[in-house]
């Protein structure tokens, strides 16, 4: 994924990861906007109100213009390493008559085909969609959890993190059964797709053996094994949101828990009405940006899973090939020797 360090995929990291710091930080700034508007409105302030407008619109627009840089960094970085990897698999699967004894011999390697097209393009979409996230998440996470206990002492940063523990122990529990399910599902997706690839390829020969009914039943067959498996991949999933939604709706009931620790401790009596809901507002954006950045671990962690198990079966392949290739075994020569036994047995 990385072939050297000027390589056009290695820049494009550095590019992402240095322009993703930059979005945090305008994040940040963004953030803060709506308590400086409760200061200016609640003090009637319509100069500071104007100067504070034309910021926050200069603010959105930066944004706007990063967010759309990133994603179009994050669907280049993807076509670059799926051009890379697709090559490197295409220089071993077709060496001498890998192909061959892949798709003849090889029973572990299911569907190469979807191995090479379809494995590995979302392999390689989903990792540069999380590179980046993954990499600055835990730098993100100690800076709001300095900031929560600047607001609130250490009782927030501790409350978040027992949410946190608590739902992604659950989240990984479950994780685990979907990522296996949808694993098997995506071996019977292939092995449906390759009928179905069967039957164009010997339509001729099945029209003149009149096979058409057997076909369909083998197909039914294969198709009801592919449905069963969705139903279990949807009743594990079903599971799966429900806990996901309710940490997100929790996480935002734990924000006002957390602001209620200062307010109520006094902390806050000498404040005007229009200044405390400044620092509120100011401080809700910290905990919340806080707890979604938790979330986000969560959500990172299923891509992340996702994306283990294709980058499996790619590098399974992958392995094949090579051992494939290292065997002392003369392919060629073990190749003809078939042939030529297959098509004696057809003259006797």
């Amino acid at each position: 994924m990385f072939p050297s360090f000027l390589s056009l995929p290695t820049l494009l990291c550095i590019f992402l990861l240095l322009l993703s710091m930059l979005e945090q930080f305008i994040i940040y700034k963004l953030g803060l906007i709506p308590s400086q508007y409760y200061e200016i409105l609640g003090n009637k302030d319509a100069v500071s109100f104007k100067s504070i407008t034309i910021r926050a619109l200069l603010i959105i627009v930066t944004e706007a213009f990063i967010s759309s840089t990133l994603r179009y960094t994050v669907s280049m970085l993807h076509i670059q390493w799926r051009e890379h990897l697709t090559l490197t698999l295409h220089k071993e699967y077709f060496k001498d008559v890998l192909y061959y004894y892949v798709n003849m011999f090889c029973r572990d390697i299911d569907n190469p085909d979807q191995r090479i097209a379809e494995d590995l393009n979302n392999m390689c979409d989903t990792f540069s969609q999380i590179f980046a996230p993954i990499i600055l998440a835990p730098f993100i996470i100690v800076y709001y959890v300095h900031q929560t206990i600047v607001i609130s002492g250490y009782i927030g940063p501790l409350v978040v993190f027992g949410f946190f523990i608590v739902f992604s122990f659950i989240n990984r529990f479950i994780m685990s059964r979907v990522v296996y399910n949808v694993y098997k599902k995506e071996k019977l997706e292939g092995d449906f797709r390759f009928k179905h690839m069967q039957i164009r390829v010997n339509s001729e020969p099945m029209a003149f053996y009149q096979s058409g009914s057997t076909e369909c039943l083998k197909s039914n067959n294969i198709l009801f094994d592919l449905l069963r498996s969705q139903y279990r991949v949807a009743q594990k999933n079903y599971l799966l949101n429900f806990f996901v939604k309710m940490s997100d709706y929790i996480g935002v009931i734990l924000n006002y828990i957390i602001l209620a620790i200062p307010i109520f401790a006094g902390l806050y009596n000498d404040l005007s009405a229009a200044e405390l809901s400044s620092v509120i507002s100011k401080n809700a954006f910290i905990i919340i940006y806080l707890i979604n950045n938790f979330t986000r671990l969560i959500d990172l962690s299923v891509n992340a899973a996702t994306t283990a198990g294709l980058a499996h079966r790619v590098g399974l392949l992958f392995e094949t090939l090579l051992q494939l290739k290292n065997s002392e075994k003369p392919l060629i020569t073990t190749y003809a020797n078939s042939t030529e036994r297959r098509y004696s047995m057809r003259q006797e």
